[in-house]
Parts: C-alpha cells; structure tokens; sequence
C-alpha cells in the first residue's frame, strides 16, 4: 500500500481479506474472479449500520481471484459494475 492509502496493480490469489476495511475501486480495471464472501445479507446490513471504524483501501488495476472476504470488509463498491 502507498502512503495515500492506494494498492495498485497487484494479484491476490488464494487470500484470506480480513478487516475491519472497506475497498473502494478506483476506475473500472479491478477484477473479482471466483471469490467467496463469508457475510449473508444479514450481515451486511449489520456492517453498514455500525459506526465508520474501518479503513479505507483504494485498490487500482487490482486483480482478486479465489480469495475469502471476511464479513467486516465491505467490498460493495468493488462488486459494483
């Protein structure tokens, strides 16, 4: 990660993503393939309505593929298409 909070151009393969943390793309060129995401709905609806204590990770040119998101990391921009 860079010093203004950005990860650019990496591969995440086979990785546990655990927070609190929330990932916010910037631009159209990250991917998510084969990923599984440990939340239901319930979850996410909990996460959304507790108090902003996660980081925020911006991700460019970042590939994610077969890696487990926990249910503290809010991904809902990056699944955004």
């Amino acid at each position: 990660m860079e010093a203004d909070g950005t990860v650019r151009e990496r591969v995440f393969e086979d990785c546990d993503i655990i927070g609190p943390a929330s990932i916010v793309p910037i631009g159209t060129e990250n991917s998510v393939i084969d990923c599984s995401f440990v939340w239901s709905n319930e979850n996410f609806a909990q996460f959304h309505s507790r108090p902003v204590t996660k980081d925020i990770v911006l991700v460019l040119g970042c590939t994610f593929r077969r890696c487990r998101f926990a249910d503290d990391v809010d991904v809902s921009r990056l699944m955004e298409r």
